[in-house]
């Protein structure tokens, strides 16, 4: 085996009354909305990221020869009408 000693039957029954409690555990949170699961996770990262990629998309597509903010020496502060991230 892995060099350890068979286990008694009070230890067995031990390991697998605790693997039952953290398994209810993890049912109850699930339950409560405590935890969620990773592919409902990772399909919504993935729509953030294409809305993500889609503003750096329409960032990229101004017009050339307009200044984007480069070199803007004591000019004031940039406004801009675009929404903010927060939304998100």
């Amino acid at each position: 085996m892995d060099g350890q000693p068979p286990a008694s039957y009070a230890q067995a029954r031990l390991a697998d009354m605790v693997f039952r409690a953290k398994l209810r555990r993890l049912e109850f949170d699930t339950r409560q909305g405590k935890l969620v699961e990773a592919a409902v996770v990772k399909e919504r990262w993935a729509a953030i990221l294409v809305v993500i990629h889609g503003l750096r998309t329409r960032d990229t597509k101004r017009p050339t020869g307009h200044n984007h903010g480069h070199n803007r020496k004591d000019k004031g502060p940039i406004i801009s009408d675009r929404p903010s991230l927060t939304a998100l």
